[in-house]
């Protein structure tokens, strides 16, 4: 029990060098993806998302304890993305609530055209993976104070 509260102390809070470079990687991937959508974005940050659903999903049943539960965020989170994005009934009005009128209707006096739907399809898979990573977050926290006390 002592070891565990001085490896704990001896723990650095703040921002290691992996993890900016990560967030680097992850913003520069998100930023090029949403200024030119084009035909090669949409599969690999589709690929991407469904690689780390079966990842977590995985880890939901292997893992134990706080890693279980940062992968149940996980896959709770970026799933509802995943299912907004492949089952239209269920997209739609995610899509419909997210964006303004005048980029999903038909009937707009804009013609946006098939541009801003792509970037729109982008911004879907990039927000999953943010809303996953801040859902597992949450859930490891809620795990870790639920076990702490």
């Amino acid at each position: 029990m002592a070891d565990d509260q001085s490896t704990a102390s001896k723990r650095k809070r703040g921002v290691s060098i992996r993890w900016m470079l990560l967030l680097t990687t992850f913003a520069a991937v998100s930023c090029a993806a949403l200024m030119k959508p084009d035909t090669y974005w949409a599969p690999l940050l589709t690929n991407l998302s469904v690689a780390a659903q079966l990842a977590a999903v995985v880890a939901c049943i292997f893992a134990e304890k706080s890693t279980r539960a940062f992968a149940a965020g996980f896959a709770i989170c970026n799933g509802f993305f995943l299912v907004a994005e492949f089952v239209p009934w269920v997209g739609k009005p995610v899509v419909r609530n997210m964006l303004p009128y005048v980029f999903w209707s038909r009937d707009s006096p804009l013609l946006v055209g098939e541009f801003y739907s792509k970037r729109a399809f982008m911004g879907l898979l990039v927000s999953g993976f943010v809303y996953g990573y801040g859902g597992a977050v949450l859930a490891r926290r809620l795990y870790q104070r639920r076990s702490d006390s």
